[in-house]
């Protein structure tokens, strides 16, 4: 099937994209996946400069072939780094479960890892609430976010929320093939961004969590499948879309509350505790990353 030159060059972009995306967060990586982003870039300048003067000729064949070529040098310098005796290592360690051996295998393949100091109370996941169907945004309804909740309490049995964005593109995702990803959370309810989240106390998470200083994100590679998360609902949303939707944040939440309260699942709120196994209290969720 006939490739027109705007998709052609549109489809390398986006291979491009998806590519630096992965070798930026790989030890040794970086500085090349800056740079053919960078060349990239510059490529796509120049045909939105081009378009914008009404030259019917671009993008051309010859502005994909160079986007595909820089794509191509970045493959090949990603292809190496995953043959790396280090990503062989890590795969060693998760499979020994050792969470020394883990924290230093996985910094030895990514980049910008370190150990938080000091260590966070909790990891938390937040949920998605409003998704898009037909092209509109809807808000999920409370009794099927409650279901989705219950399932994906279990921190290994839902890696990823329900209806996340699908990832990188075929291509990009077959390099990946045997390369340990980690579960990737947020060391606080108010960075998830969502007003409902699912926290897990970092003790049950049979390892430790590493920081990722670009993002603040907190990174687990061998967490305890069986680990229970609390729920922890906002007291009022930050998001403005909540100002000028019909549905009410009060009559949602509350309803929400109720759906999980019948199933049995108890609800803190963001400045509240999380629960301890001994009854007493944690420290507060609000402000765990010091």
């Amino acid at each position: 099937m006939d490739v027109s030159p705007e998709e052609r060059f549109a489809g390398a972009l986006r291979r491009l994209t998806d590519l630096h995306g992965v070798a930026v967060v790989l030890a040794g990586c970086s500085d090349e996946a800056e740079r053919a982003f960078a060349d990239g870039l510059r490529v796509g300048d120049q045909v939105r400069r081009a378009v914008r003067q009404g030259r019917p000729d671009r993008p051309g064949v010859a502005d994909a072939e160079a986007i595909e070529a820089v794509s191509a040098g970045l493959r090949e310098v990603v292809t190496r780094r995953l043959a790396s005796g280090e990503v062989a290592r890590l795969r060693e360690a998760l499979a020994s479960r050792d969470p020394s051996a883990i924290a230093r295998a996985s910094q030895e393949v990514y980049a910008d890892l370190a150990i938080p100091d000091p260590t966070p109370r909790v990891a938390c996941r937040g949920l998605r609430l409003r998704r898009r169907r037909g092209g509109f945004e809807t808000l999920v309804a409370p009794a099927t976010l409650a279901g989705e909740i219950e399932a994906a309490r279990r921190l290994g049995a839902a890696p990823n929320q329900p209806n996340e964005p699908a990832g990188p593109g075929d291509e990009v995702a077959s390099l990946l093939g045997g390369l340990p990803e980690p579960v990737v959370l947020d060391p606080a309810p108010e960075a998830t961004g969502s007003e409902v989240c699912l926290a897990w106390e970092v003790r049950d998470l049979a390892s430790d969590p590493l920081l990722c200083l670009r993002s603040g994100d907190l990174w687990l590679f061998a967490p305890n499948p069986e680990a229970r998360a609390a729920v922890a609902i906002a007291n009022e949303p930050e998001d403005e879309w909540w100002q000028a939707s019909e549905v009410g944040w009060e009559a949602w939440s509350a309803d929400l509350r109720r759906r999980l309260a019948e199933r049995g699942i108890e609800v803190f709120d963001y400045s509240s505790s999380l629960p301890q196994k001994n009854g007493s209290r944690s420290s507060r969720m609000r402000g765990v990353m010091k």
